[in-house]
């Protein structure tokens, strides 16, 4: 395993922006996704994330006891640069109140599966405990 520093997002052909997530679920049914996530997938370390929720409240998540987390990423060269995106999946736990998707979190002890051709158990995973935090947060408008 080797570091490197990857842009976020694939090109989108129709809109012009980018695509930063991929959903789990469908993964192999798409033609942009599908070969990257049978031949090059990759882990985006994290310490956690956030959310916002229907009232537009900034949600911390994190996994209890872990300091540092995975999530599941595939990559590719698109338009000439290596670039990546992250893997979701249906909320589960806390974050159901929060937001439908969430990212895929790979647990420590299943790293090197997702890195090898026994990947697809990892994808059905069930999601680890979190904690959400809402912060409330002043806002204001000029």
């Amino acid at each position: 395993m080797e570091a490197a520093d990857l842009s976020w997002g694939y090109p989108s052909k129709n809109s012009g922006g980018l695509v930063i997530n991929a959903r789990a679920e469908t993964l192999h049914e798409k033609a942009m996704f599908c070969d990257d996530v049978m031949n090059r997938r990759c882990l985006i370390p994290a310490s956690g994330f956030y959310e916002w929720d229907k009232e537009k409240q900034k949600a911390t998540v994190r996994v209890p006891e872990e300091e540092l987390i995975y999530f599941a990423g595939i990559y590719s060269i698109r338009s000439g640069t290596e670039r990546f995106v992250i893997i979701t999946r249906e909320s589960a736990g806390e974050m159901i109140r929060i937001h439908e998707r969430m990212p895929l979190i790979i647990p420590g002890k299943s790293v090197e599966e997702w890195l090898s051709e026994d990947y697809q158990d990892v994808l059905k995973a069930e999601a680890p405990p979190m904690e959400v935090k809402i912060e409330n947060e002043q806002m204001s408008f000029l």
